[in-house]
């Protein structure tokens, strides 16, 4: 049976979640939707709003995730560019339109048009889209793309004949797919309502009403779901002091809290922690890890506040400050990368944004999950006094830890993790992959989402390795922490884990901040003897907010 799909965040948000009732879910996030069009955002987050209310020809199921049927039935690659995918039958739109092959065809053919999609890339490897007969689909690349199956779980099928006939506006509002869960009500900044739909073709869900709301202030948050599960996206909070506090107000009450850090979830990144956690490399020396990096600018023109925007409960505990289009949105469209992740008030910029992404596999293969470094020596560039954006710009970190392994961090290292050690080293990343659409790439070239010195390694059995680290299962973050729930174990991402790395990343920024060599003492969460650097461990809140 098709399970809620829900992402926060999914890079910037996720998801904090409680079941209400047996009948009910409600899902508190700080990201809403951007659009109800399943191909407007390429972002994980959108894309999971979009899973409930569309399908793919293939999805990834529990338990292992492996590709399996959705929409197609069988599929096949004909030869290297060929591709043959066999339909479901009695599939109906949540209009009561029959779902058929030209709806395949006309989805992939509007997945082209940049007014309609941004999921060009695979769109644009189609050559041409045959349909011999209702049920079947024949692809035909430019271009061999071996893992052209292995994209048709996020390629969401719309009805043809309606999505003809709607303007933009409705288009991108009032989804009609497949999907397990139909529109209810979408008001945006505050809600979004789903009912089950009992037609299913995978059988009837589980939640029959659903409700998602988004709450963009972490204390808020922490309030609204006291006593309750959560998932948060990372960075988890905004200094190391609310975060010393959520990691002990959630253990204290027996909560679970999973963080939106997503990569320990993915395949590549969980088989390299394990390889190193299990020795491949010999004892670990160094770890290398490559982030993206803000640039200054920005335009700070004050203009009226817009009436859909509550800016004042936007700003929640931070500082009372003029509305400008590039503090919130850079364009206002939501398309941009937001202001908001280059202003210093709401953020500390790409070492807790991306910083906490990779410093949290960092630390799960070095097994320092729950303390941090002991010392670090940082710089950065800063904006000057004309940019309205005031995050750090390029920056170089050493992280020391107590197990001996000198961490750097620094933009002109590729985006992803490097481990060394005494017998060889072991490469991850994303590839080209991006979570969000406002994503920065790094300045470096793709490279490879898993390499070693010894290749033998990648395709091992990990099954007879004694470190076992926790495997998500279908390697679904958000299915983790559902049944993390249900089981009443911990999720792969805890508060305590959360915490962690995003401290190391804010230890890291102190230092940028400092650009002198700092001591931390991670157990007790210090900067010892140093009254300058602990005033930058905590912020003051704006009233009624307060820690």
């Amino acid at each position: 049976m098709k399970r809620i799909a829900l992402t926060l965040i999914i890079a910037l948000l996720a998801l904090p979640a409680v079941a209400m009732a047996k009948t009910e879910l409600v899902v508190v996030t700080d990201a809403p939707p951007k659009a109800m069009n399943p191909h407007a955002y390429s972002s994980d987050a959108n894309l999971s709003y979009m899973s409930n209310f569309f399908d793919g020809l293939l999805q990834r199921p529990a338990p292992d995730g492996k590709l399996s049927p959705a929409l197609a039935v069988k599929w096949e690659r004909l030869d290297a560019l060929t591709w043959k995918f066999e339909l479901r039958k009695g599939v109906k739109f949540h209009n009561g339109n029959a779902f058929n092959a030209a709806d395949v065809k006309f989805t992939f053919e509007r997945m082209k048009d940049p007014q309609y999609s941004k999921l060009l890339n695979i769109a644009n490897s189609i050559a041409s889209i045959e349909t011999p007969d209702d049920y079947t689909v024949i692809f035909k690349n430019v271009k061999p793309v071996p893992w052209f199956a292995e994209t048709m779980h996020q390629n969401f099928i719309v009805d043809m004949e309606s999505s003809k006939g709607r303007d933009d506006g409705d288009y991108n509002t009032k989804p009609i797919g497949t999907g397990a869960y139909k529109l209810v009500e979408w008001v945006k900044g505050s809600y979004v309502r789903m009912a089950a739909n009992p037609d299913y073709w995978e059988g009837a869900p589980k939640y029959q009403t659903v409700d998602i709301r988004p709450i963009t202030e972490e204390a808020t948050r922490f309030a609204a779901l006291a006593g309750k599960h959560i998932y948060v996206q990372k960075p988890l909070t905004l200094t190391i002091a609310e975060g010393r506090m959520a990691s002990d107000i959630v253990r204290a009450n027996n909560r679970i809290l999973q963080i939106g850090s997503q990569q320990r979830s993915t395949e590549q990144f969980h088989r390299a922690c394990q390889l190193v956690r299990n020795g491949k490399i010999g004892k670990v020396r160094r770890i290398k890890i490559g982030l993206p990096s803000d640039p200054s600018g920005g335009n700070g023109k004050l203009v009226p506040v817009p009436k859909h925007l509550d800016y004042n409960q936007w700003l929640g505990s931070t500082a009372k400050v003029p509305y400008a289009v590039d503090r919130v949105h850079t364009d206002g469209s939501l398309r941009g990368r937001p202001g908001w992740l280059r202003q210093n008030q709401f953020t500390l910029g790409m070492i807790t944004g991306w910083g906490s992404h990779h410093l949290d596999i960092a630390h799960w293969g070095m097994d320092t999950e729950n303390t941090g470094p002991i010392a670090v020596n940082a710089t950065a560039s800063w904006p000057g006094k004309d940019s309205f954006w005031d995050v750090h710009g390029d920056y170089n970190i050493a992280l020391t830890y107590a197990n001996g392994v000198e961490l750097e961090i620094s933009h002109k290292l590729p985006n992803g993790i490097r481990f060394e050690g005494d017998d060889g080293w072991i490469w991850v990343s994303r590839g080209s992959y991006t979570a969000t659409k406002s994503d920065p790439t790094s300045n470096k070239k793709a490279s490879k989402v898993l390499d070693a010195s010894n290749k033998s390694w990648l395709n091992s059995d990990l099954s007879k390795d004694d470190v076992q680290l926790h495997r998500s299962p279908s390697w679904d973050h958000h299915l983790d922490w559902f049944q993390a729930v249900k089981e009443g174990r911990s999720a792969v991402t805890s508060v305590e884990t959360g915490h962690r790395s995003c401290s190391a990343c804010m230890v890291s920024w102190i230092g940028m901040k400092l650009a002198r060599p700092l001591k931390w003492d991670p157990d007790k969460e210090i900067f010892p003897d140093d009254e300058q650097a602990m005033r930058m461990t905590k912020r003051s809140m704006r009233a009624p907010w307060h820690l």
